[in-house]
């Protein structure tokens, strides 16, 4: 996933960082309540991701 992201800010012309909460998913999102979903290709590759942060946490 990490891979995706990077590459797709790559393609933007965007500058290759990665927001630190991505490192560890289950604390940062699955722990406090969010939710997190990963979509793969036939062949198990990330191809994209949502999270859902609790409106109220905003």
């Amino acid at each position: 996933m990490i891979f995706m992201i990077l590459e797709a800010k790559n393609a933007l012309g965007r500058v290759l960082e990665l927001n630190e909460n991505l490192l560890d998913i289950q604390k940062n999102y699955l722990e406090v309540g969010d939710l997190f979903w990963v979509a793969i290709d036939d062949n198990v590759r990330v191809i994209g991701n949502i999270n859902v942060i609790e409106r109220s946490k905003c």
